[in-house]
């Protein structure tokens, strides 16, 4: 049914339309999927994974997904799901449609033209119909065809296949022990090659397949190991000789390559390309960050001496590069992208990288032609790779579920203020009121959500699923919050409900706080590699550079608007009593002539004259905000997994 009636409602399926009474109310198309699909049967109970499975087959299920087309379909219609009148919720069962809908029809008009329209459309399609039979694949697999690899409640991630394509192995981390698992591809038969408390972090075949390659990061260094595949023996081989942490490694003629990157918050981070010889025993350094690009992503095709790279550029843009390690050249960049968490990886007939782009899958050929690949996920994948013998692409998808709780230390005790099936993070308390902002992906993409009272309501929707890197930030009045979004700055009006959209300088990377004035914000800013704390006025558009940071940064502003942060060792305080003050730890929030952080299962008030510590429960991983100076927001994980799927 391309149109139908409910009861006093409209409905036209391919306009994405409700209307009543001539206001016209548009959905979203997947909401409007699920509308139809439910008028197809209606007052019959659908679950949730039958609709998923219905509409949208190729992808990985969500809940949320369904839930959110529901509350969007209920406020189109005026509906209340506690009394509902149109779409009913059956508890753990699904939903139904529980009127039936009345088809809406046309009368034909014919005349000629119409005539002729009709004859030549219905051509096109004649003719658009042969070529597609007779051009059609023989395969019977549909294109995009989503199988899982795994199903444990642990988190398996990191997928690798030897170079021949005829083993394959992964981690898996379980809450005792991290095991390197490997497949035999033809068999499908799995063994343990390594069970170990150390936190492994990445794995890579050698060269004849005997041996696996795997990185552990440790708490006061990172190093490397192998493990023989058939004896199991395991070796230790090198540690990282640079004060940051390995990211990827690869192994070819006696060779380990390896990513090392050294990222402190607030300062320039660095990082670089380098190999340990087997042999000799000896790191060499082949490429280093500069001020034009840090590279951070490397892919490597055992058939090449070429390494396609991904990096940050000056201009804030992710850039594709290829590297020749026999010359130690750079290539200019063949394509680019925004800004965002970025995987590569070959195909195998080297021709073209697998990109995974902000949850999205392409392919990019050397030529930077960007191709879209058939995956759409509602939870976060990591680590594609592809097949060399079949083709088929490997990845992590994962399943968190994070919560948002205050820790009051003077009663101890933890009250849950935001709890959905998804992840809420990067929160703030309103100054005025116990009203929280959060960033929430409890519908499969981040939205920004208030909470005030047990009631939450959301203020953006991000329909293009964009990443939120920082937490909304309240002006002191509490009627105004702001966020960045890209290149833009979002400003939300708490009294007038209204989000408006502010255009920002290419520098421009994140908010921080708000200085008590009302006019002026604490951004970030990032040029030429280089970040920075500026102080912005709103209106005007007008940038005050503060202080170097670094692209992890974090700052707050304190109850005289002075600028509070860690560098190193060392607090960085103007005008504060507690500048230059040294402590083992990352970030601080300031309030009350006092500063307060979280580390190592504790939080810490430190004031001029004494230093207390409270123990709270190790639930409690991220102190996001604090009140009163004894009401502590933090975020609660409370699960995680991840399991490998095949895209088909």
């Amino acid at each position: 049914m391309e149109r139908f009636k409910l009861i006093d409602f409209d409905v036209d399926v391919a306009r994405c339309e409700i209307v009543k009474d001539g206001v016209v109310t548009s959905v979203e198309p997947r909401a409007m999927a699920v509308l139809a699909y439910l008028a197809r049967f209606p007052k019959q109970v659908i679950s949730q994974e039958t609709l998923f499975e219905a509409l949208w087959p190729n992808t990985v299920f969500s809940p949320g997904a369904v839930q959110r087309c529901i509350a969007q379909l209920r406020k189109a219609l005026g509906d209340d799901a506690r009394n509902a009148r149109f779409i009913i919720t059956h508890a753990k069962r699904g939903y139904s449609l529980d009127v039936t809908p009345e088809l809406i029809t046309k009368p034909a008009v014919f005349n000629k033209f119409a005539l002729f329209t009709v004859a030549g459309v219905l051509l096109v399609v004649m003719t658009t119909l042969f070529f597609v039979w007779h051009s059609k694949p023989s395969a019977s697999k549909p294109l995009g065809q989503l199988e899982p690899l795994t199903s444990s409640p642990h988190y398996d991630f990191y997928p690798t296949y030897s170079h021949d394509g005829q083993s394959f192995a992964f981690i898996r981390q379980t809450p005792a022990t991290n095991q390197i698992i490997k497949l035999d591809t033809p068999s499908q038969q799995r063994t343990v090659l390594l069970e170990t408390d150390y936190n492994v972090q990445s794995i890579a075949w050698g060269d004849d397949a005997t041996h696996l390659y795997f990185m552990v990061r440790d708490a006061t260094d990172d190093w490397v190991g192998k493990v023989h595949v058939d004896t199991k023996k395991m070796t230790r081989l090198f540690s990282n000789p640079n004060n940051g942490h390995f990211w990827r490694l690869f192994v070819k003629n006696d060779k380990v390559f390896y990513v090392s990157a050294e990222v402190p918050i607030n300062q320039k981070p660095a990082t670089q390309l380098a190999y340990y010889d087997l042999n000799t025993q000896r790191h060499f350094i082949l490429l280093q960050s500069n001020e034009q690009f840090t590279p951070y992503r490397v892919a490597y095709l055992a058939s090449s001496n070429t390494l396609a790279i991904a990096g940050e550029s000056s201009a804030n843009i992710v850039e594709f590069r290829l590297f020749d390690i026999l010359s130690g050249k750079l290539s200019p960049p063949f394509a680019t992208l925004p800004l965002g968490f970025t995987e590569i990886s070959w195909f195998p007939s080297g021709e073209k990288l697998l990109v995974h782009h902000l949850n999205k899958l392409y392919s990019l050929n050397l030529t930077g032609k960007l191709v879209p690949l058939p995956y759409t996920g509602y939870e976060r994948m990591f680590n594609p790779v592809v097949s060399p013998i079949t083709g088929d692409i490997v990845m992590s998808v994962t399943r968190l579920d994070s919560d948002l709780v205050i820790y009051n230390t003077e009663t101890e005790q933890t009250q849950v203020i935001v709890d959905s099936d998804g992840e809420d993070h990067l929160a703030r308390f309103s100054p005025e009121s116990d009203a929280i902002a959060y960033v929430s992906s409890r519908s499969g993409r981040q939205q920004v959500y208030v909470t005030e009272s047990g009631q939450d309501r959301m203020i953006f929707d991000n329909p293009n699923n964009l990443p939120i890197y920082r937490a909304p930030v309240w002006s002191k009045s509490g009627e105004h919050i702001v966020f960045a979004f890209g290149n833009e700055l979002m400003l939300y009006s708490d009294q007038l409900k209204k989000l408006i959209k502010q255009p920002m300088r290419p520098s421009f990377t994140a908010v921080l706080d708000w200085y008590s004035d009302g006019d002026h914000l604490l951004i970030s800013t990032k040029v030429d590699n280089q970040s920075y704390f500026e102080r912005l006025h709103i209106a005007t558009g007008e940038q005050t550079r503060l202080v170097t940071s670094g692209v992890n940064f974090s700052a707050r502003l304190d109850e005289y608007d002075n600028l509070v942060f860690v560098k190193g060792d060392r607090v960085h305080a103007t005008n504060s009593p507690f500048n230059g003050m040294k402590l083992n730890t990352d970030q601080v929030i300031p309030m009350s002539q006092q500063l307060v952080y979280h580390q190592m299962g504790f939080l810490t008030k430190h004031n001029e004259r004494s230093t207390r510590q409270f123990s709270i429960p190790e639930s409690l991983t991220s102190l996001e905000d604090a009140r009163d100076g004894n009401r502590f927001l933090f975020v609660r994980q409370t699960r995680q997994s991840a399991n490998l799927i095949v895209l088909k």
